[in-house]
């Protein structure tokens, strides 16, 4: 059975809140609301995106500071922390 992961993400500060929510209100797969992320007790806004968005986001010229949280299946939205270090691919000869 393939897993299904949902991601959302949850701009930080002014400059990446208006940039971010400008960018995704013109997504066609973007959409806020309110969520409960683990082991916190307020609900926080966050916006439900394509994971190929986070890797734009995180691959851009420009620095944003956002959250990121995924949830898999119906289960809870945990926050997500990518790897610092990266695998090297296999030597292909």
């Amino acid at each position: 059975m393939e897993r299904v992961h949902t991601w959302y993400i949850e701009p930080i500060g002014d400059y990446t809140n208006k940039s971010i929510s400008e960018m995704l209100m013109k997504e066609e797969n973007a959409s806020e609301k309110d969520a409960q992320i683990e082991g916190k007790t307020k609900r926080k806004k966050v916006w439900e995106v394509d994971y190929s968005l986070i890797t734009k986001l995180k691959r851009s010229s420009v620095y944003f500071h956002f959250n990121v949280f995924v949830q898999e299946g119906k289960g809870i939205i945990r926050p997500f922390r990518f790897s610092k270090k990266m695998k090297k691919s296999p030597r292909v000869e």
